[in-house]
């Protein structure tokens, strides 16, 4: 049996719980009798590729899907929503699916996949599960494992109606975060509940493939369903590189951010927060203060509070001051307004390493 695991997050190395995750999934894998191999998506940093200066090397990595029984994603949240690699990588799976069935080839008829959600202080909602399967093809095989409650920590089972809904998920520590129990990237291997979901795992994958099966089309075949020759297939050119960061591009950048990107106001600030580190870490000062600018354009006049009406009459009866007022202003949405953006999220105040 064969595994491939893509790990979605935008952090490097030992800064990632996400990839930490996904480093311990694969041994446990490999040592189920399971050959697996990992993917780490910010190897490629697809979404910051021109493609007229380098090819989409993250679509050669597709080839390991090939003959693989489970496809795996390891998927982070970072403000309010699944990041934005993950959303890009689940589009191509999509896209092939698409592609494949025009050529009279069901691609993923023999494989299997499951996604392990990782929050950082935030409680489990059932809206990701439609972020995440909703850009897969709708005919895929899932596991279905079942999860712990992430509110708790992994700390205690989910209630039994939930178990087996939703995908496998977990919360970490971060530094908003008062709860020092919460797991960190380089202990969380030891935790008992987290090693027991990825047992249940691998225990229900194996009882529904039973055995490993040979595609009944060419790689050759396989990997055409992933080619996409539009120059911002997939992604490319939501961020920057480097070597392309200047005055002139990130005006550019900033402009169709706000005006032609289509994103919700929690998808731009995640590009937001990505480009100001990436500017600091590059040395362009006066680049990444444009972002900052722009992150606090979202927040403008006070925060956007996303709220019901009694929550509402209960702050300003806590004698907070709403709109209008010189000191600090409000702007009251309801919560189903995508629009609504909320200045406090964690992922506003702590390093993402991009």
């Amino acid at each position: 049996m064969k595994a491939v695991i893509f790990s979605c997050s935008m952090k490097n190395g030992k800064f990632s719980s996400t990839r930490g995750w996904c480093e311990h999934l694969q041994t446990k894998l490999n040592e189920a009798d399971i050959q697996s191999e990992l993917v780490i998506l910010k190897d490629f940093d697809h979404e910051a590729q021109d493609k007229s200066n380098r090819p989409d090397e993250l679509h050669q990595q597709m080839a390991k899907c090939y003959d693989a029984d489970l496809i795996f994603f390891g998927v982070p949240i970072n403000c309010k929503n699944v990041t934005l690699s993950s959303r890009n990588l689940l589009d191509r799976f999509k896209y092939a699916d698409t592609k494949g069935k025009q050529k009279g080839l069901d691609i993923f008829k023999d494989k299997w996949f499951e996604f392990c959600v990782v929050f950082g202080n935030e409680f489990w909602n059932q809206k990701y599960v439609g972020q995440l399967w909703g850009r897969l093809p709708q005919t895929v095989n899932k596991v279905g494992a079942v999860t712990y409650d992430a509110r708790t920590h992994g700390t205690k089972q989910a209630p039994e109606e939930d178990q087996g809904k939703f995908p496998l998920h977990f919360t970490t520590w971060n530094s908003c975060d008062n709860d020092k129990t919460n797991l960190q990237p380089d202990t969380l291997y030891k935790e008992k509940n987290l090693n027991k979901d990825i047992d249940e795992l691998i225990k229900k994958f194996k009882s529904m493939a039973t055995e490993h099966k040979t595609p009944e089309f060419s790689l050759e075949e396989f990997m055409d369903c992933f080619h996409n020759e539009e120059s911002n297939a997939f992604g490319r050119g939501m961020t920057l590189a480097v070597d392309n960061i200047n005055q002139e591009t990130v005006k550019q950048h900033i402009k169709w951010l706000n005006e032609e990107s289509g994103f919700t106001v929690y998808q731009r600030s995640q590009i937001l927060l990505l480009m100001k580190e990436r500017c600091i870490k590059a040395d362009k000062y006066f680049e990444s203060e444009k972002y900052f600018e722009e992150q606090f354009r979202l927040v403008e006049n006070g925060q956007v509070i996303q709220a019901d009406d009694d929550t509402k009459e209960n702050y300003i009866k806590g004698g907070n001051r709403v709109s209008g007022d010189s000191q600090i202003q409000i702007t009251f949405k309801p919560k189903s307004d995508p629009n609504s953006y909320i200045g406090t999220r964690s992922a506003n105040f702590r390093p993402n390493n991009y």
